[in-house]
């Protein structure tokens, strides 16, 4: 097929059909694939997009990240919901996180241009808050600017395109979460347990 068809669920609650040309592996954006058994995502009682408040559940996926046509990691990763206001969105939030328990511990990848912190335990797949239905990238662009202009820590992101169970779920911004573990890792501080 020349086009695939997909639901269209970011900006409002109307149900949309459109189709999107199916570019083969030219994708100029990162490209992150989580795969996970749908009860995770639509259960009615523990579903993470069916609920409708903010949980600390973690569910199983495998995910797979792609840039420039090739796969930079494919991984068993622990996936939760994330964001407050945002939670109630279509395109929800969502957190990475790699665990002894799902077979890696952390991830050593670049994702962040200019950027020397190579080491992740968890990013978030962050669906723009309070602005995701208006400018994706608003929170992202304001944080970066704000952490040069005043010399403060910030989360560094960048723009992704989502599938989920090879459906296509939109643009997100890929971020850093500063944890902790973001400091351990940063600025080498070796005696923080966890």
């Amino acid at each position: 097929l020349a086009f695939t068809f997909l639901q269209l669920s970011s900006c409002n609650s109307d149900d949309k059909e459109i189709e999107i040309p199916d570019t083969g592996n030219n994708h100029v954006l990162p490209i992150v694939k989580i795969t996970i058994d749908e009860k995770y995502l639509w259960s009615e009682d523990s579903g993470l997009f069916v609920v409708d408040h903010p949980v600390l559940w973690e569910f199983p996926s495998q995910v797979m990240y792609i840039e420039e046509g090739d796969t930079i990691f494919d991984n068993a990763l622990g996936l939760r919901l994330k964001g407050n206001y945002s939670i109630n969105l279509p395109n929800r939030s969502m957190g990475l996180y790699w665990r002894k328990k799902y077979g890696e511990k952390k991830i050593e990848y670049t994702f962040f241009k200019n950027y020397d912190l190579k080491t992740f335990k968890r990013l978030k797949l962050r669906n723009g808050g309070t602005d995701a239905d208006q400018l994706l990238t608003k929170d992202a662009v304001l944080s970066k600017l704000m952490g040069e202009l005043r010399n403060v820590e910030v989360a560094n992101s960048r723009a992704v395109e989502v599938f989920i169970n090879d459906m296509y779920w939109g643009l997100y911004n890929l971020r850093e979460l500063i944890t902790p573990r973001h400091f351990q890792y940063k600025y080498n501080i070796l005696n923080y347990q966890n």
